[in-house]
């Protein structure tokens, strides 16, 4: 039977675990779980290799697109199709180990960790993949509360079962929100269930920060409304991420800046309602809406100062983040966007002093941006593309143009369409 490179072990402990754990949490049980005993039938024990191979290939996929040096670029589909096969095979039988099923699930979690990395759409393979787990019935798991997750069990079948389906149900939100897509698993839980998945003997408040986010962005994804064209979503107005974590900075700080999003759309769906509006009244929400761009640039620069590995890539040495090309796509439009409201403010005189300083906090995080490249595809890099369309637009970029009422309420409104459609049409 095919056995493990350690190194490539080595390297998925040291740099993919910590921050988005698939495989059992002690690097010994690893081995336990690849150990299956022979069977006497040698089509369970052709089977079994079959599974043990696939989820090599998956953990090497995984490992080749987190490295920038590695050229290997393999045919994830065909993984998928044959892991979904050996799933088929294994199903209608329980001669199989428990194991076996185990190294099933965990393969397409691996898979669709990877695409997530690439930044492309896995849909048909993700809605698939919630089939097989739903099949197991793995939700079932969560319903007995006399097997907590504990020092002696974090790493035996129901504890890694529980920590998969969380982690492909962040993984299939995290898909949701990127592309626009409805979700493919319905299945509620509160953050606060992330404390229960892990054991106490040893510091995991990096990898729980990492789900807490993950389960967050869920809340997002069940608050939209597919019934109703551009519905406005919403987000939980709490931060239940740490701030003091070692090696980790951007995910707390990410949830910072989606909060400020979303206090900056419910501030534009509040002015959108607002009919003939008075000098004065037009004077107070254009100072509300300067104080809200500078709450989400400041947001904006703490994140963007927290990443430190721009590649998200292994040959960095440092810690691969889930999150990183969902954090460029969002700070690609959010950036963009302050600068538009910017300087349709410019039209008040009284906010000059505090606009030019904006404008160039705009100009230091649109450069410090362009170092952040964590996609393979260099297309996929481009911090300049950025497309937003509003008939409002073009009479702000004319050199000189006086207050207008009308043209600002407008494109206000244009703005707030975009990020309410972002929610649909997706963060990418």
């Amino acid at each position: 039977m095919m056995t493990l490179d350690p190194q490539l072990v080595d390297v998925y402990y040291q740099l993919l675990h910590p921050t988005f754990p698939i495989l059992p949490l002690n690097k010994a049980s690893l081995s336990n779980l690849l150990a299956i005993p022979p069977s006497p039938n040698s089509d369970v024990s052709e089977t079994t290799a079959s599974v043990v191979q696939l989820f090599y290939f998956s953990l090497e996929a995984l490992v080749s697109t987190a490295s920038r040096s590695s050229s290997r670029n393999d045919d994830i589909h065909n993984l998928f199709s044959s892991i979904f096969r050996m799933f088929a095979k294994v199903l209608p039988s329980h001669i199989y180990s428990q194991n076996v099923i185990i190294l099933i699930c965990s393969s397409l979690v691996l898979l669709c960790y990877t695409v997530t990395l690439q930044g492309s759409s896995t849909d048909v393979n993700l809605s698939s993949s919630v089939a097989v787990f739903n099949r197991q019935k793995f939700f079932k798991l969560f319903w007995d509360k006399s097997q907590p997750v504990t020092n002696n069990n974090y790493d035996d079948y129901s504890s890694l079962m529980k920590r998969l389906y969380i982690q492909l149900l962040i993984l299939d939100s995290i898909q949701s929100l990127s592309f626009g897509l409805p979700k493919c698993m319905n299945f509620e839980v509160d953050v606060s269930i992330v404390d229960s998945l892990f054991p106490n003997f040893a510091n995991f408040d990096l990898t729980k920060n990492n789900m807490k986010l993950g389960l967050l962005l869920t809340k997002i994804c069940e608050s939209r409304d597919f019934t109703k064209p551009y519905a406005l979503a919403s987000c939980p107005k709490i931060n239940p991420i740490g701030k003091n974590v070692d090696q980790d900075g951007i995910t707390w700080a990410f949830w910072d800046v989606i909060l400020c999003r979303y206090e900056f759309v419910n501030f534009l769906d509040e002015l959108s309602k607002e009919k003939n509006l008075d000098e004065e009244t037009l004077s107070d929400y254009q100072l509300k809406c300067s104080r809200l761009v500078k709450k989400l640039l400041g947001a904006l620069s703490i994140l963007l100062s927290s990443i430190k590995n721009y590649t998200n890539s292994i040959d960095t040495n440092l810690l691969v983040s889930p999150y990183l090309p969902m954090i460029f796509k969002q700070s690609i439009k959010l950036l963009n966007l302050s600068n538009i409201v910017i300087n349709s403010l410019q039209t008040n005189k009284d906010l000059i002093s505090r606009l030019s300083k904006l404008l160039n906090d705009v100009i230091s995080l649109t450069n410090y941006l362009s170092l952040v490249k964590p996609f393979k595809n260099d297309d996929l890099n481009n911090h300049l593309k950025f497309d937003f369309r509003s008939q409002h637009l073009a009479w702000f970029e004319a050199e000189e143009v006086e207050q207008d009422a009308t043209h600002w309420l407008g494109l206000m409104k244009d703005i707030d369409g975009f990020l309410r459609g972002d929610d649909y049409d997706g963060w990418f």
